[in-house]
């Protein structure tokens, strides 16, 4: 069974078809919901999606409100990134890997700089940005 699924911003409606399953996960906890949920009603930010309907489709989110009542879900966003695929474990690594290189260095340690990477770090794109400009550096 299918159930209607809809993503949409203020500016723009992402998504809008019918759907098998889907899963939202972030750093922390994850849910899955399928048709006949129970009704759900919550905010979340750096929402990682994956889609299914014919094939898999995965998506990013910054920040969502996510409501799903008489087999309908409504994302409400703020930014959106899509993905060909995604690992959740490979990128989790990635970022530890990150983190525990820049702490080790003498020239992040106990500075604002690294407080501030600290705080670009909660958003994957700035992640992503940071990680490819300095891959060279942190292997």
């Amino acid at each position: 069974m299918n159930f209607n699924f809809l993503m949409m911003s203020q500016k723009k409606i992402y998504f809008n078809n019918f759907i098998h399953h889907i899963k939202l996960f972030s750093d922390k906890n994850e849910l899955e919901i399928y048709c006949q949920h129970t009704p759900i009603l919550f905010f979340s930010k750096n929402i990682f999606i994956k889609i299914y309907t014919n094939r898999y489709q995965y998506f990013y989110i910054n920040t969502g409100f996510l409501e799903f009542k008489f087999n309908k879900l409504i994302l409400l966003i703020d930014k959106l990134i899509k993905f060909n695929s995604f690992n959740k474990e490979k990128y989790l690594l990635k970022k530890k890997k990150v983190f525990n290189k820049l702490k080790n260095t003498c020239i992040y340690k106990n500075t604002k700089k690294f407080l501030k990477l600290n705080l670009k770090f909660k958003n994957y794109n700035n992640f992503l940005y940071f990680y490819k400009k300095n891959k060279k550096i942190l292997k």
